[in-house]
């Protein structure tokens, strides 16, 4: 009895040990330095996997201005202000981070002017708690949050709906 209940805990920390070799990778990864040397072969090296996917985060890509470099299926927790989303990012394998995310090539009034409280309004009208939504995200921003498109309702680009309800001007960056 208490050998089948040993192997039982063995085979249940599997998934355990799969998510911490994972976790490794990613913050070896983070902290490298330079993206431009090639990969290394064995784990993550195929498109799509978290090496692959993480490594292009970084600020060297930032400096490079990198396009679009993630996609990541996404649920609003709360509306910071207009052009500031607070998300809880599904990276895939049962591996969520929440993110401040930033919203790209607009900026909303601030949240202490009238037009701010509008804009604030808006967002917070659209993207309720609990919304799915699909997070693009071409780089990070100087704060280090992750700076990119919302599509939300299966291709609506939230985006540009802010500047078309006049709430967001286009900026750079």
């Amino acid at each position: 009895m208490t050998f089948a209940i040993v192997v039982g805990a063995l085979v249940g920390a599997i998934p355990l040990v799969f998510m911490v070799v994972v976790l490794v990778q990613v913050a070896l990864t983070a902290r490298s330095g330079d993206r431009d040397e090639p990969p290394v072969e064995g784990f993550g090296t195929r498109p799509g996997s978290p090496r692959r996917i993480f490594s292009r985060l970084t600020v060297n890509d930032q400096q490079r201005g990198v396009g679009v470099v993630w996609s990541v299926p996404a649920e609003v927790i709360r509306v910071i202000d207009g052009d500031t989303i607070e998300l809880m990012l599904d990276l895939g394998w049962r591996v969520y981070m929440k993110a401040s995310c930033r919203l790209y090539g607009i900026n909303c009034p601030e949240k202490d002017t009238p037009e701010g409280v509008a804009a604030y309004g808006y967002t917070a009208g659209v993207l309720t708690p609990g919304t799915k939504v699909r997070f693009m995200s071409r780089k990070l921003d100087k704060y280090g949050r992750p700076l990119g498109t919302l599509i939300y309702d299966t291709n609506k680009d939230f985006n540009a709906q802010l500047i078309g309800a006049g709430h967001a001007v286009r900026m750079e960056g």
